[in-house]
Order: C-alpha cells, then sequence, then structure tokens
C-alpha cells in the first residue's frame, strides 16, 4: 500500500501560524471593542452622577422638611 500524506509539513506549518494569528488578532480586537464600551459607560454613568446627587439630595431635604 501506497499511504501519501494530504499536505506537506511546511504546510500544516503556515496554517497553524495563520489560525493563531487570526485568534491573537481576533482576541485583540474583541478587547479594544470592550475597552471602548466600558469607557463609553463609564463617561455616561459620570455625566449623570451629578444630577443623581443632586435629586438624591432633594429627596433627603424633603423627607426632612415633611417631618
Amino acid at each position: 500500500q501506497n499511504v501519501t500524506k494530504p499536505f506537506d509539513p511546511s504546510t500544516i506549518n503556515f496554517v497553524n501560524f495563520i489560525s493563531v494569528l487570526y485568534i491573537l488578532l481576533s482576541c485583540v480586537l474583541l478587547l479594544n471593542i470592550l475597552i471602548g464600551v466600558l469607557s463609553s459607560t463609564f463617561d455616561r454613568i459620570q455625566d449623570n452622577s451629578d444630577v443623581e446627587w443632586k435629586y438624591a439630595r432633594s429627596e433627603i431635604l424633603t423627607v426632612r422638611r415633611n417631618k
């Protein structure tokens, strides 16, 4: 029987290298997207924090005045 390999070792090494490179770049890209989303969320919450603080303070003052 003459059994031949479908691919030579250099082709397999190249495909493995490209696969690892793709996975690493995908992870970096997804991490970058996550950082962008978290930064946007933090900025939005930071912008609303002053309004929330004033609302909470007015609620406390309203409760004290009604006693």
